[in-house]
């Protein structure tokens, strides 16, 4: 059974998974391997996250591939913003349930 870590601690390895980067509690508590790869996770969807929408928006401004010729009108961003959340809800619950067990682990060990 491992010892029992001062509830100090736990907080503060809570805030770090909460507020400064999920799986940064886990490395503070000496769970580097965990913590790493919560961090590794967390940082590669949201570099896929970021291509998704940047792609999403470029199409959309940029339909024909002129950029000369941008489409921006209210009904194109509405469309954009409207896809960019429908398109990519997965990605952004599993980053928020992620990070909730990031909290949730740095608090209960």
């Amino acid at each position: 059974m491992p010892a029992q870590i001062d509830p100090k601690v736990r907080r503060r390895a809570a805030f770090l998974s909460g507020l400064v980067m999920p799986g940064a509690g886990q490395w503070y508590l000496g769970r580097r391997r965990i913590g790493a790869a919560i961090i590794v996770v967390i940082l590669l969807l949201i570099a896929v996250l970021g291509a998704r929408i940047f792609l999403l928006v470029y199409h959309g401004l940029v339909p024909d591939g002129d950029m000369l010729n941008l489409h921006i009108t209210a009904a194109v961003i509405a469309d954009i913003h409207r896809r960019a959340y429908t398109e990519n809800w997965p990605i952004l619950a599993v980053i928020v349930g992620l990070w909730g067990y990031s909290v949730y682990d740095a608090l209960r060990r």
